[in-house]
């Protein structure tokens, strides 16, 4: 009854939201289709259309399997390369700081967490329709523009290996 319909209202809200979110606007280049980066999968690279120019970066992701890992762990490098992909700007997606675990909502998952997770970005129901699965939104700003060829992503060795960083949307803007 209720809780279905409740539950149907969300799922519209959110796919609507995210179909939004995905339309460009202008001066935004978004990147990424939803990659997941763990222990099979390190990296991620998107060479740029020449004359690129980038003065923000903009990255919603969530965790998976993060539990036990410390606030402010380092999660991924984020990196803007010249066309001889020389280091242009970097920055640290940190756990608590830019991103935190899907689950964050299911009790089970929020009592246990040695953290507090950022603000949600975007919020949906999950799978089973017992939660609200959370999007996580960072913005990392150069404060001058750079001409860039390349954007990397890249996470650690050292995280956990069944701790995965979703990224759903990557964006670039001028």
């Amino acid at each position: 009854g209720r809780r279905r319909a409740l539950a149907a209202l969300l799922f519209v809200v959110a796919v609507t939201a995210a179909g939004l979110a995905a339309l460009p606007r202008a001066g935004v280049v978004p990147l990424a289709e939803t990659v997941a980066l763990g222990a099979a999968r390190r990296g991620w690279a998107r060479s740029l259309p020449p004359g690129t120019t980038v003065s923000t970066v903009v990255i919603d992701s969530s965790l998976t399997h993060s539990l036990g890992l410390e606030p402010g762990a380092p999660l991924a490098a984020v990196q803007l390369l010249d066309a001889e992909r020389r280091p242009l700007a970097s920055w640290r997606l940190r756990l608590g700081e830019h991103t935190a675990e899907w689950a964050v909502a299911r009790g089970d998952v929020a009592n246990r967490l040695s953290y507090r997770p950022p603000a949600p970005w975007l919020s949906t129901v999950a799978p089973d329709g017992s939660h609200f699965a959370r999007r996580f939104r960072a913005r990392f700003d150069l404060g001058s523009p750079v001409a860039a060829a390349w954007v990397v992503v890249r996470r650690p060795r050292r995280l956990p290996p069944a701790t995965e960083v979703v990224l759903y949307r990557l964006e670039l803007r001028p």
